[in-house]
């Protein structure tokens, strides 16, 4: 979580709903102390502390990975994450990542481009854990390869 702390009031222990809708209209309802755990909804949800009858906050990210931001964040309420050792060594990531973490960027890699979109998608929320593991597994792919396998790796992504 974000060290981001505003002079507003607002409880950490009450939990609330919002509705989080995408730039492309769909919504999904989560409760505030998930939201917490990335630093951009910290500060909207001190700033909406204000109003309290906002209960709806529209990002701007797709669905798709707005489903996926929300789905690490859940993991990562209960999850902490762990530090990740740099330079990655583990072509597996086994000792790096939990296996939720390693089926998590898989499914992401099933489309090249998504695991992209996902690590700009955790920079804009502020989730630098999700930005980790999202580095790892492009690193994991890339790592000990020679040139011409690097350049066929680097045009499928």
């Amino acid at each position: 979580m974000s060290d981001i702390a505003l002079s507003l009031d607002i409880d950490e222990n009450k939990t609330e709903l919002f509705t989080i809708r995408s730039n492309n209209g769909m919504s999904i309802e989560v409760d505030s102390n998930i939201l917490r755990n990335s630093g951009l909804m910290q500060v909207v949800l001190q700033l909406v502390s204000r109003d309290k009858d906002c209960k709806e906050i529209t990002l701007d990210l797709p669905y798709n990975l707005l489903l996926k931001s929300i789905e690490y964040l859940k993991h990562l309420d209960k999850n902490p994450p762990r530090e990740i050792q740099k330079p990655v060594m583990d072509l597996t990531l086994k000792s790096v990542l939990s296996d939720w973490e390693i089926e998590f960027v898989d499914e992401l890699m099933k489309e090249y481009e998504l695991i992209f979109h996902m690590i700009n998608a955790a920079n804009y929320l502020g989730i630098p854990s999700l930005m980790d593991i999202c580095m790892a597994k492009i690193a994991s792919l890339i790592k000990f390869k020679k040139d011409e396998e690097l350049t066929q790796t680097i045009n499928k992504l």
